[in-house]
């Protein structure tokens, strides 16, 4: 994998840690950004691996956003060849859809600092090799995934059971966002929040408590990164 495409879904949740993750590892990266008009490609080159990143909307609301369909039918011509695929939240959810699972409400949402515990083959995994268990993420969703068949889950919530999965050997899920800054977190309280969760103490305290260790953050997400690379 020489190059990385990102999907981005809008424009406050953009690439973030990733962009610096993946040309630190000397990867060229490419946004094409379907809101503002770009075509989602058919299929990707050889070389290439393809990141989709998290949005505000439901797989579902295709009508509105036809571009989601698009996207489905590129994650299962890539998943199908194998080559390397990661999505995050909305794009953990549509990568779901698109191996035929079904995607709908979480019991509740998730915002925040958290944490997630690896299962036994999330351990075993090389995508989390070098990463605290349990693993402190930051959470923005209120929709969930389930299981897609033949896949593995490799992390789980006391919320979401299916936090994590990976489909063959290159195609993976992860329902919380690791490559967010604070900056970007704040953004997102602004858009996505309500006034009396943006005017909440603890509220804004659980949102950013996590950042006081931004090394750490930065660390984990160029771990995850290295992971994704180094056995292709």
């Amino acid at each position: 994998m020489n190059r990385v495409l990102f999907i981005e879904q809008i424009e406050c949740e953009h690439p973030g840690l990733l962009s610096g993750a993946f040309e630190a590892k000397g990867i060229s990266t490419q946004i094409i950004r379907p809101y503002r008009g770009d075509k989602v490609p058919d299929s990707l080159e050889l070389d290439q691996g393809l990141i989709v990143l998290g949005g505000p909307m439901n797989v579902d609301e295709t009508d509105g956003y036809p571009h989601l369909g698009s996207q489905v039918k590129l994650i299962q011509e890539v998943a199908g060849r194998g080559l390397p695929v990661l999505g995050i939240c909305l794009g953990s959810q549509l990568l779901a859809r698109a191996l035929g699972a079904g995607v709908h409400k979480a019991p509740e949402g998730e915002i925040g600092w958290a944490e997630v515990e690896l299962t036994d083959k999330g351990r075993a995994d090389s995508i989390f090799k070098g990463l605290p268990d349990p693993l402190p993420v930051f959470q923005w969703h209120e929709d969930t995934f389930d299981l897609p068949s033949g896949s593995t889950r490799l992390a789980s919530s006391m919320v979401c059971q299916n936090q994590a999965f990976r489909f063959g050997p290159r195609a993976y899920a992860f329902q919380f966002h690791f490559e967010v800054t604070q900056e970007m977190a704040l953004e997102w309280a602004g858009q996505y929040a309500s006034e009396s969760d943006r005017s909440n103490p603890d509220w804004r305290q659980r949102l950013l408590a996590g950042f006081e260790d931004m090394e750490g953050v930065r660390e984990r997400c160029e771990r995850i990164v290295g992971n994704l690379i180094d056995p292709f």
